[in-house]
């Protein structure tokens, strides 16, 4: 493996979108690993341009100059967008994110004194308590977490269109199908330098 901390940092980005699949349901940590996920795919290319400086000039000047070329062409537009996104969330804001949520249907019988039902602004379903000082402290109720689809899309005012990954279009995604599609990228652009590396002898 010629790009290992390229390739650790790589699988560290996918374990944050499996635990990304795994929040869909509880909105405040999908966008804080939303925000988290967005930032480690976009550290990928620096890391194996770091990784890569040891080896001849050609591959940092002429064969990745061209991927770098590749990923500023309207086939993967949607790319300088997440790069954008990425610098916003550093710098001036975390990542706006709108949720539509579909319930099925949620039928309580009973609620224990104390305990009240409710859904969220964001659509989420969680049980209302008090703390000792009379705070209201909410939880998700995961036990509706079935009769409950959640999904969550980047708020952008200008994102190109059509929105595009590798010529797929993304156009109208949500927020994980479109980081899923990032780290795919990702994924076979470190294939890509593992095999040219190879091919220099290194």
């Amino acid at each position: 493996m010629r790009f290992p901390d390229t390739r650790l940092k790589l699988d560290r980005a996918k374990r944050l979108i499996a635990l990304l699949t795994e929040a869909q349901q509880q909105p405040d940590d999908f966008d804080a690993l939303l925000d988290a996920c967005v930032g480690s795919l976009r550290e990928v290319t620096w890391i194996l341009k770091k990784e890569a400086s040891s080896l001849p000039p050609s591959f940092l000047n002429e064969w990745y100059a061209y991927e770098e070329a590749l990923m500023r062409s309207p086939n993967n537009s949607a790319l300088p967008w997440l790069r954008d996104l990425r610098n916003r969330l550093t710098k001036e804001r975390p990542t706006p994110v709108r949720t539509r949520t579909h319930i099925k249907r949620i039928h309580i019988e009973k609620v224990d004194p104390g305990k009240a039902f409710a859904i969220s602004g964001r659509g989420e379903p969680v049980w209302i308590t008090r703390n000792p000082g009379g705070k209201e402290v909410r939880a998700h109720a995961s036990e509706f977490d079935s009769q409950v689809v959640m999904r969550h899309f980047l708020l952008d005012s200008q994102p190109p269109r059509p929105l595009t990954i590798d010529g797929i279009d993304l156009t109208g995604a949500d927020a994980l199908t479109i980081v899923r599609a990032y780290a795919d990228y990702l994924s076979k652009l470190v294939d890509r330098a593992e095999s040219h590396a190879e091919r220099l002898g290194h």
